[in-house]
């Protein structure tokens, strides 16, 4: 198959290939010094990741003592300025992560990443890990003004500079799972991640527990 036609894997970010909530919630607990807030721990914080950072900034807000009276505006732009000095500290790659991503790679698939995050601290994040390449296509939360999953415009943008072969996406979270029904394409489920709700109850057409399995699952939807 040329590389034209490969199958095209598109992963999700955070709570999938690596777990960021430490930098998140230290952004967060350092914008809550600023503003005299009580800080989130990172376990209470992973509630609030998978539907971009102003809504994690608002999530804070709330959970913090409410929004400020002059809305949450100022409150993510300084968010943005805070996490941007150092999106890669505390940042690790769930176990496997780059085995799975040599191994797919080295088989022909084409890579990519699609991630409410801002694409340049998630483009930071995969050098820093040293996953560019075998991931090639990056498309963040500020890559497509207004636009945020489950907007499948995200997920086909990510996939675009991979070629015309088959798509199917990897998520750990609801919103991924919707992102995926909504383009039309197969959904692998990560048994790790930041979700709000069970497995059982989001759509999805395969669910591995380890990395290790990734690229047995893959074979087996391509094949049918």
């Amino acid at each position: 198959m040329g590389a034209e036609n490969a199958v095209r894997i598109v992963f999700d970010l955070d709570g999938t290939l690596v777990d960021s909530v430490g930098s998140l919630a230290a952004a967060g607990a350092a914008l809550c010094r600023e503003m005299n807030r009580p800080i989130v721990s990172a376990e209470d914080y992973a509630g609030f990741v998978g539907r971009g950072i102003k809504a994690q900034v608002v999530d804070l807000m709330n959970a913090t003592g409410g929004l400020p009276a002059d809305g949450v505006d100022a409150a993510f732009a300084r968010f943005r300025e805070i996490y941007a000095k150092d999106p890669v500290n505390g940042v690790t790659e769930y176990p496997g992560a780059r085995v799975a991503l040599l191994t797919l790679a080295e088989e022909g698939y084409a890579l990519g990443v699609c991630t409410q995050k801002p694409e340049g601290p998630a483009r930071q994040i995969l050098e820093a890990l040293g996953h560019m390449p075998p991931i090639t296509s990056v498309v963040g939360g500020d890559t497509l003004p207004g636009v945020l999953k489950p907007d499948p415009a995200m997920l086909t943008s990510a996939a675009a500079p991979l070629g015309n072969g088959p798509l199917i996406y990897v998520g750990d979270s609801g919103v991924d799972a919707k992102t995926a029904e909504n383009a039309g394409v197969p959904f692998i489920l990560t048994g790790w991640g930041y979700r709000n709700a069970d497995a059982a109850s989001l759509r999805h057409d395969a669910l591995i527990e380890s990395f290790d399995d990734l690229p047995r699952v893959i074979k087996q939807l391509i094949q049918g």
